[in-house]
């Protein structure tokens, strides 16, 4: 439920758990969406490597 208190920089978004501030979402959002590009990142660095070199073995213990 949203919830105005007057003014746009007061709304507030409300739930079972009470009031959440907009800007734990927009953080929340941010947070995510980071999360969401590092890890499509490196999945593509990864497969990009893989496609270049091959299979590659370091000390034998790392295998790209």
């Amino acid at each position: 439920m949203l919830k105005e208190t007057g003014s746009l920089r007061d709304i507030q978004f409300t739930g079972q758990g009470g009031a959440i501030s907009r800007k734990m979402v927009i953080a929340v959002l941010l947070g995510v969406a980071l999360i969401a590009f590092e890890i499509f990142n490196f999945d593509t660095t990864q497969y990009a490597l893989t496609n270049l070199l091959g299979e590659v073995r370091f000390l034998s213990l790392i295998h790209i």
